[in-house]
């Protein structure tokens, strides 16, 4: 399109008057690069270059700096940053500025654009204008002029992009490679344990998953992200798939298609995750392979051990920021629930609807129902003494993370929770020894009930601290 209005401005001798972008100035002109619509406009400027050096052509290039006034666009991809305040303020919700808020802008009225377009026409000396108000802004102070509640929001493209490209088969390295840092301290659960580096988590975890299991992808059933304790974190669960034919950390080959349900927590610095722990269930994989040496759960019995579903909701990857306010509800019920638990009255019961479900690691089992749910829980307890969990922060556990969004909340601990086994658990002990969990949760609350939570236990190393390794030799 651009080289046919340049042809018709050139055969019938029109002068063209070019809109520029700033994008393309930016960096010393390195910045040209960064986006196709910036290497575009670069090119078709030294396109105009020549026209002129050859040609003769008469064109004048104006360089525009975030345009704004009345019909811009408040909608969709195209969208301008005074356009989707302006959205927001006139639907009276909070203002969205993208964390940390102090990315500074210069603007440019539509006015003052449209009269330096014609002054640019007028004047006739074939140059480059630059047109912008000499004053930088920061985002968070162009959203305070809407003198509305600001609503800061993360950057979740960077995780976006990572989850896309595994949600293919594929060389997954390019991807894993930008979205970690090169030193990140990653942390998985036994047998791997903590892998320093992302070239050691490449080559002691995801190539050799990518090998035993061919056409491997993986599936998000949620995705959140959130701040905790002044930190940036990205959380997100759901299933590895892939058809199972090379033996896997001693598990055998089963040869047809499998599914290896994970929970990662990431916290960000500079668009790249530094410190990470990754939740596996080994054992529900095992399971399903018949090679799990246990037949037992901590409760009563052991519930349903087969693939878990995702909300229940449909709406657990969250993309777009929500109200804050609705996941900071989410977070205080979730606090106010687990430090209820461990509590001969049960008095935890009443966060939860009657109909919960209750996702457990493959090697408890899954239960609907509340009665169902503590025909697990008060054995469960009952096994432990001196209960300690990740919201006490007293020395013995803590979250590394909690925060909610949406209806939504996450947790994780390494360790969450710890107690002395004083009686036997999943067949081994009571050792009367202190016990130490990795535990992470994600809930979904409706209204000021939760009806559904996703849990991941460690189990093979805390059966390692009983002195029982449940994982075959590899």
């Amino acid at each position: 399109g651009t080289n046919a209005v340049f042809n018709f401005c050139l055969k019938n001798k029109i002068k063209l008057i070019y809109s520029a972008t700033s994008a393309s100035l930016g960096n010393n002109g390195k910045d040209k690069n960064l986006s196709p619509y910036a290497y575009s406009k670069a090119i078709n400027l030294e396109m105009l270059e020549n026209l002129k050096k050859y040609f003769k052509f008469k064109y004048e290039v104006i360089y525009f700096y975030n345009v704004y006034g009345p019909n811009q666009i408040s909608k969709g991809d195209m969208a301008t940053v005074i356009g989707i305040f302006e959205e927001h303020f006139l639907k009276q919700k909070p203002i969205p500025v993208v964390k940390p808020g102090n990315q500074t802008r210069r603007f440019t009225h539509i006015d003052d654009t449209i009269e330096i377009c014609f002054k640019a026409w007028k004047k006739n000396l074939n140059r480059h204008y630059i047109i912008y108000y000499p004053k930088f802004y920061s985002i968070l102070e162009v959203a305070k002029m809407f003198k509305r509640k600001i609503m800061s929001i993360h950057d979740r493209s960077h995780f976006l992009k990572y989850a896309k490209a595994l949600s293919h088969p594929g060389d997954f390295s390019s991807n894993i490679t930008s979205f970690f840092s090169e030193d990140a301290d990653i942390n998985i659960v036994h047998p791997f344990n903590q892998l320093k580096g992302l070239d050691i988590y490449l080559k002691e975890f995801l190539l050799p998953l990518q090998h035993s299991f061919t056409g491997l992808y993986r599936r998000d059933d949620i995705f959140m992200t959130g701040e905790f304790e002044g930190q940036n974190w990205i959380s997100s669960t759901g299933y590895y798939v892939g058809q199972f034919v090379s033996d896997w950390i001693g598990i055998t080959a089963t040869k047809s298609l499998s599914y290896l349900r994970y929970g990662e927590f990431h916290r960000i610095e500079n668009n790249q995750a530094v410190e990470s722990y990754i939740f596996l269930d080994i054992p529900e994989l095992m399971i399903a392979c018949n090679q799990w040496p246990l037949d037992m759960g901590p409760g009563y019995s052991r519930g349903y051990t087969g693939l878990i579903q995702g909300p229940a909701s449909r709406d657990g990857v969250l993309i777009n920021s929500l109200d804050p306010a609705e996941g900071q509800q989410s977070y205080q019920i979730v606090t106010d629930m687990l430090d209820k638990l461990a509590t001969k009255d049960e008095s935890w019961r009443p966060f939860w609807h009657e109909n919960m479900m209750w996702y457990g690691p493959g090697a408890f089992g899954s239960f609907i129902g509340i009665e169902e749910f503590a025909s697990f829980q008060v054995p469960f307890e009952s096994q432990f003494e001196g209960w300690s969990g990740g919201t006490k922060n007293n020395g013995f556990t803590k979250h590394f993370t909690r925060f909610g969004e949406g209806n939504y909340t996450c947790s994780g601990g390494w360790p969450s929770l710890t107690g002395v086994n004083v009686k036997p658990f999943l067949g081994q002990g009571p050792t009367n020894e202190r016990v130490f969990m990795r535990v992470c949760d994600w809930w979904r609350r409706e209204n000021e009930l939760l009806v559904e939570n996703w849990v991941f236990v460690d189990v093979p190393h805390v059966l390692l601290q009983l002195g029982y390794d449940p994982l075959p030799k590899w």
